[in-house]
């Protein structure tokens, strides 16, 4: 009886061993593409997030169909994987690129329609809503 029992270990350890390796494999392969995938998708989101300069977490939500908190935390994973160099202002609750702070200035602007005085940061050439009237206008400073 110990030998037959020797012979079905040894019949199970090859039957584990001949399926095994091929099912390891199969969960090793997905677990790449799953893993690249997550890279291309936070250096798709670093690329989104340069174009920009400067942008709201909300328009990056917006823009990549994701809630708020998923997109500022997709951004910061981004940073953290060294795809993307940027801050959060949390006073205004944009990402601003290092490329978007020099280029950024704190101006008072008149609505050309109404002529609200509107102050902010703001990059040149960026459209800017009047707060009061609705109007979008150009940066032109």
């Amino acid at each position: 009886m110990a030998v037959n029992n020797g012979i079905e270990y040894l019949e199970v350890s090859v039957f584990c061993a001949l399926t095994g390796l091929p099912v390891t494999s199969v969960f090793f392969a997905l677990w790449r593409k799953s893993r690249n995938l997550e890279i291309e998708f936070y250096k798709d989101v670093a690329t989104f997030v340069k174009m920009y300069r400067r942008i709201s977490i909300k328009e990056v939500a917006s823009n990549l169909n994701l809630s708020e908190k998923d997109a500022e935390r997709a951004v910061l994973k981004a940073v953290e994987m060294g795809y993307l160099k940027a801050y959060i202002d949390r006073k205004t609750n944009e990402i601003v690129t290092p490329e978007g702070i020099k280029l950024s200035k704190e101006i008072t602007v008149h609505c050309p329609n109404c002529g609200a005085q509107i102050s902010g940061v703001y990059l040149t050439g960026e459209i800017v809503e009047c707060p009061y009237c609705g109007t979008k206008f150009k940066i032109v400073k």
